[in-house]
């Protein structure tokens, strides 16, 4: 596997925006950087679960039939095209809004349930995990060392986010 193909590809598609990032740029800018970490480390806990689940949904799909697994990464690569294309079409403004009495524990869950919610990420997975695997073990090593790098690089542009919001 190249790993150097893969940690650059998916550096650049997690900086693009979307809902986990939009949500660690607005709490960044209403409560902070340092109370926004619960939020971060809720979307990297689900953002672990989301490509397992995708890895092992590939996994079973490939290793039975890859022509329905190619039909399946299609569908999955036009919805993204389909989420891209509204995205560019539609305006949005940028609102900071002052912030209400949030717990940690809220914030982690809304960090989770973002992610975890968030139908993008799983198409993205579903299409862009199975290459990188080990066609011979799929559920091995290789696939936990992709997930860690997976969310060691998100939780740095999250945390890049957070930041430019709270500046």
């Amino acid at each position: 596997m190249n790993w150097l193909l893969f940690i650059t590809t998916y550096w650049l598609i997690s900086l693009i925006p979307g809902l986990n990032m939009t949500l660690a740029l607005s709490l960044g800018m209403s409560i902070g950087l340092k109370r926004v970490q619960p939020m971060l480390l809720g979307a990297i806990f689900s953002l672990g679960i989301v490509g397992w689940l995708c890895a092992a949904l590939a996994g079973i799909i490939l290793s039975t039939n890859p022509l329905i697994f190619r039909i399946f990464t299609s569908i999955c690569a036009i919805y993204l095209l389909y989420i891209a294309y509204t995205m560019w079409r539609t305006s949005t403004k940028a609102r900071v809004q002052k912030p209400t009495q949030i717990t940690r524990k809220m914030l982690f869950w809304q960090g989770f349930m973002c992610s975890l919610g968030n139908p993008k990420a799983w198409a993205f997975f579903v299409s862009f995990i199975p290459p990188f695997l080990d066609k011979n073990n799929p559920f091995g090593i290789h696939l936990y060392i992709l997930l860690a790098i997976m969310m060691t690089i998100e939780y740095l542009n999250l945390l890049l986010y957070a930041t430019g919001g709270a500046v």
